[in-house]
């Protein structure tokens, strides 16, 4: 077993290290800390948590097109396997199934912990597979102890049941997608299917704007990255997300220092968030009318 884990953790540090070598190479430690440890254990899950299988009102379109309650109760297999497992150990009877519960057992619950700062349900979905490995595993017991014609005519039937009920639910799916973003789009991107006209609107007033500026950079609050990606805009900060609740401490510096001609606001948040008030001291609307009136600022001449 030491030998195996020493392998196993070698291997592991033959892609990492050289990959961490390099971001630390090109951030600097303090950055990359900040990221991987600080950010995650500490900013994150002190702004943000919820409760196993959360559905908010911003998750709720994307959960009508799923099984979001299916998905929260996933787990139970866990309740299944371990007696199963547990009666082996006791009775020490076959071995490799014994060992495979056991790899099955710590590979769901290592999963589940993972994203134990916010379990939402599309965070289970991250996972779901973990999840299903067990629910077959535990499908094939019970089809092997009712033998074979009942066995085959279990699993028959519930193979028909997940394929036709996921077809249906695909089906219908890319039926409502098509209906719902009809507008077909070329970007920097590649093509996007947008909403309305309205959306439309606000892409070419920002992608005509950052054609003009001849370092391409716009600065985009709150966390809408989308827009980078789509007019092919620059980030001047080295964040792709942030919000005022945890904003990286080297935002407003990064902005001081690149000075980008315009910023996007798509809207205020919590009173005294400082990104809001550096962007409101140091920008001025561009625009008072059109799709994105007053959203769209330009960096004033004494900034």
């Amino acid at each position: 077993m030491a030998a195996r884990l020493a392998a196993f953790s070698g291997a592991i540090a033959a892609i990492a290290l050289p990959v961490l070598a390099w971001c630390v190479a090109r951030a600097g430690f303090p950055a990359v800390w900040r990221a991987l440890v600080e950010f995650p254990l500490r900013s994150y899950g002190a702004n943000t948590h919820c409760e196993w299988g959360h559905i908010n009102m911003m998750t709720l379109w994307q959960g009508s097109f799923t099984f979001p309650r299916l998905l929260a109760w996933l787990p139970i297999g866990l309740a299944i396997t371990l007696p199963r497992f547990l009666r082996l150990v006791v009775t020490r009877r076959d071995e490799m199934t014994a060992r495979r519960l056991a790899w099955l057992v710590a590979f769901a619950a290592s999963s589940a912990a993972s994203i134990r700062y916010f379990p939402d349900f599309i965070h289970i979905a991250f996972i779901a597979p973990a999840f299903y490995a067990i629910i077959a595993e535990n499908l094939e017991a019970v089809a092997r102890w009712l033998g074979r014609p009942l066995g085959r005519l279990l699993t028959a039937g519930v193979a028909v049941a997940i394929l036709a009920t996921s077809s249906m639910q695909l089906t219908r799916n890319r039926s409502r997608l098509w209906a719902e973003f009809p507008i077909t789009v070329q970007t920097a991107f590649g093509r996007v299917q947008l909403r309305s006209q309205k959306e439309l609107d606000q892409y070419e007033s920002v992608r005509r704007l950052v054609d003009a500026t001849p370092d391409l950079e716009l600065f985009v609050y709150p966390e809408f990255s989308h827009l980078y990606l789509m007019t092919g805009a620059r980030n001047p900060t080295p964040y792709t997300w942030y919000a005022s609740t945890f904003a990286p401490p080297d935002i407003i510096p990064a902005l001081e220092a690149r000075r980008p001609p315009y910023a996007l606001l798509y809207f205020d948040s919590k009173p005294g968030d400082p990104i809001i008030a550096y962007v409101r001291q140091n920008y001025e609307p561009l625009a008072p009318d059109g799709p994105l009136a007053g959203a769209i600022l330009r960096r004033r001449p004494d900034g």
